[in-house]
């Protein structure tokens, strides 16, 4: 009984800890999503790259009050000429980064939700939190999978850019996310094996 509490009592602690990031990541969301509907209205003019020094661009807004701005690697753009256009290519990154903000903090909400009813009681071996684990597992993978599809084939139709999509980074994403979804079937199994052990009783 008392290894239950301090289980619990450490689930609780994880919680509150996964809370207080959640609640700053969506913070960062909002503010994204503000500057974002701002940069969209900010004439095409106002926009500027400045080369750097490893052949990435700056992209960024002259005399912005807003501190957002944007890298485009060299796998985007060539840094052997200036990019097409500099307020698409802006667009197209800030709104890649919204969807792995997005994605980011929806798994932290999912865990942070699992993390309290656990602290509060609940047996982790149930369908919903199989199921809640499924949803992080494909959360994942679009996360690394989309964002970079999105990227690479939107800065490459308006932005003159490279069409070079990298298998390695997606491949990550769906290893991890994979290894979640397996993890929702053992769960899954475990509640079947509960709920036939709690009909026994």
């Amino acid at each position: 009984m008392e290894q239950k509490q301090r289980m619990q009592a450490s689930c609780a602690k994880a919680a509150l800890w996964i809370g207080i990031v959640f609640w700053l990541v969506a913070l960062s969301l909002v503010l994204r999503l503000i500057y974002t509907g701002y940069a969209a209205i900010v004439p095409a003019q106002r926009y500027h790259a400045e080369p750097m020094a490893d052949g990435s661009w700056h992209i960024a807004i002259e005399g912005s009050p807003l501190a957002f701005s944007n890298v485009a690697d060299h796998s985007l753009i060539s840094s052997d000429e200036n990019p097409a256009n500099p307020k698409a290519l802006h667009l197209i990154l800030l709104g890649a980064d919204l969807l792995v903000h997005t994605a980011v903090a929806y798994v932290l909400f999912l865990l942070r939700k699992m993390l309290s009813e656990i602290s509060g009681g609940c047996s982790p071996f149930t369908a919903e939190y199989g199921a809640d684990i499924r949803r992080m597992g494909y959360t994942v993978m679009g996360a690394f999978v989309l964002p970079h599809l999105l990227r690479v084939t939107l800065v490459g139709l308006f932005c003159q850019g490279h069409w070079s999509y990298s298998a390695g980074s997606m491949a990550a994403g769906i290893l991890v996310g994979g290894l979640l979804v397996i993890l929702a079937r053992i769960i899954d199994y475990g509640a079947l094996l509960q709920q036939e052990s709690d009909q026994t009783l």
